[in-house]
């Protein structure tokens, strides 16, 4: 496993392109930019299988529809908890930033599930706080954590379908329990590794307290 980053849109968003040595991929949070990513897929002689959505805020989803279009019957994943946010807009401040793309998730993913493609296999862990239906894929040694888990942070819980409780309930229940030896990749900013988070970050100390 291998795996790409294109950071995208006005929030600067991190968009992973995760591929295989047969050059089978997935797309991890395609925010925006679908032809850059688009681009590199094709430089890259890559053939996507599926699009993975952490949660369903527009600055992760912004290209999903132009990519769909590109690439036939390519399906999407997300959470059922957050499958009202991709068809209705409001609840995230989509139009504040010209966003109204409206689509339908292909697939509903639950906590534990394995997704396979190729040989790429991502495990399912379910992270309310964020939103209702975040989640984190796991793929070997890489963790990718959309707005869950930040460098030294964590996502906002103050928006629709954020809870900091259930935010504090994932990190002491679903994060902190994870090897340290696992890498972190959020949806924005920069990498960092579980055990780092464990001994740095305040809000996962606060969790555990």
């Amino acid at each position: 496993m291998d795996f790409s980053v294109i950071v995208t849109g006005v929030l600067e968003e991190n968009c992973y392109i995760v591929y295989d040595k047969e050059g089978t991929c997935v797309i991890i949070d395609p925010g925006d930019d679908s032809e850059t990513i688009a681009d590199h897929i094709a430089e890259n002689d890559l053939t996507p299988k599926a699009i993975l959505l952490t949660h369903g805020h527009f600055d992760h989803t912004g290209a999903v529809v132009a990519l769909k279009e590109r690439y036939e019957a390519l399906p999407v994943y997300i959470h059922y908890d957050d499958r009202k946010m991709l068809s209705e807009p409001e609840q995230q401040s989509a139009f504040d930033y010209g966003v109204n793309d409206e689509f339908e998730a292909d697939k509903y993913i639950q906590d534990g599930e394995k997704l396979c493609f190729g040989t790429l296999e991502f495990t399912v862990i379910h992270t309310p706080g964020h939103t209702k239906g975040s989640c984190c894929f796991l793929c070997e040694g890489a963790l990718f954590t959309g707005d869950t888990l930040f460098r030294r942070s964590v996502g906002r819980v103050d928006l629709p379908g954020g809870s900091e409780s259930a935010m504090m309930r994932t990190l002491r229940e679903k994060i902190a329990v994870l090897p340290g030896y696992l890498s972190v990749h959020p949806g924005h900013g920069d990498f960092s590794t579980i055990a780092e988070e464990k001994e740095k970050n305040p809000y996962i100390k606060e969790a555990l307290a």
